[in-house]
């Protein structure tokens, strides 16, 4: 009988939809070795279509406010021989004590370590971040940085098997499943500005909420502009592959685009992707874009060594290897 390990993540228009994104990507690559449990409030159609390719049942959750009642509410599902793994900020010191209280083992997913953690592991795959920036349990173990990219299997497969797209002249715009403040629209009005860009693919997800706005405003102009929503993994790699550019915040998308290769524009949208958005700029993987079309030569083809070298599509065993050691 396998061991069994819960997920606990939400996501919506407001908070986004990485936590849940990323989430089942690591239930993804457990699948064949532990039985996996999604808890969540309220999921979006296009969550709980993602959490069930993961291969993860969903349980869903009463919608509540009350985090405290939601930790002894997911509780009660746990024994001693169970592991739950957290993503979210409303997971705080409180939640993850109530979870110990079961038994289970506790696996935190952080990008932000601002709140004491109990955890007996804490993953964070931003890189710069070392244990000295955290506050924990003596015993909890820390698993930082790019070696263990939370990426879905085309995007590791992309990474093994590396070939960078050609098309220096095609631009991906991503802002994340979400974009609650609709800089989709700001970003893409930059870079129409771009003499090098000729095709300009903008992708968004199933919580974006200024459709009616985006749409009016490609039909205002006279570029090759492709909308497009919903993507699967799938879709979403090999677009990556077509688009030798790219803009997107520093989130799992970022991730993503980096494990494809090419040439990749930051543009942060939310205080919690700043740590990775800092170590991306300053190991010279990606670039801010308020410096989009002025990059080239050996800047752009150092950042693609890098990205070849420090993504390489291995995290799945390391992830995987964790949760056995659990």
């Amino acid at each position: 009988m396998k061991s069994r390990v819960f997920f606990r993540a939400d996501g919506n228009s407001k908070i986004g939809l990485g936590h849940v994104i990323r989430t089942c990507a690591l239930a993804h690559m457990l699948r064949h070795d532990f039985d996996c449990f999604f808890l969540i409030q309220a999921p979006l159609d296009t969550l709980r279509k993602e959490i069930l390719l993961s291969g993860a049942q969903v349980i869903e959750l009463p919608p509540q406010t009350d985090y405290l009642a939601d930790a002894r509410h997911c509780a009660a599902f746990f024994t001693d021989k169970d592991i739950m793994v957290l993503d979210g900020y409303n997971f705080s010191s409180d939640y993850q004590c109530v979870v110990k209280t079961s038994g289970a083992k506790l696996v935190c997913i952080d990008d932000i370590h601002q709140y004491h953690f109990y955890a007996d592991a804490v993953i964070n795959h931003a890189g710069g971040i070392t244990p000295a920036d955290y506050s924990a349990a003596p015993d909890t173990d820390f698993y930082l940085g790019p070696a263990y990219a939370l990426l879905r299997e085309p995007f590791l497969h992309a990474a093994r098997n590396r070939a960078l797209a050609s098309r220096q002249n095609q631009l991906l715009i991503s802002m994340g499943g979400a974009d609650p403040n609709n800089d989709t629209l700001s970003v893409l009005s930059k870079a129409l500005k771009s003499e090098t860009i000729d095709d300009f693919y903008v992708v968004i997800g199933g919580a974006y909420k200024y459709l009616e706005e985006l749409e009016a405003f490609i039909g205002g102009q006279n570029k090759s502009i492709y909308l497009r929503k919903n993507l699967t993994a799938i879709d979403m790699c090999n677009l990556m592959r077509q688009c030798g550019v790219a803009v997107c915040p520093p989130s799992s998308t970022a991730f993503e685009y980096l494990s494809v290769g090419g040439q990749l524009y930051l543009h942060m949208i939310a205080d919690n992707q700043r740590d990775i958005g800092k170590y991306f700029l300053e190991s010279g993987l990606a670039f801010d874009f308020d410096r989009f079309g002025q990059i080239g030569g050996r800047q752009a083809s150092d950042a693609l060594s890098l990205q070849q070298a420090i993504f390489d599509g291995q995290s799945d065993s390391r992830l995987i290897q964790i949760f056995k050691t659990l």
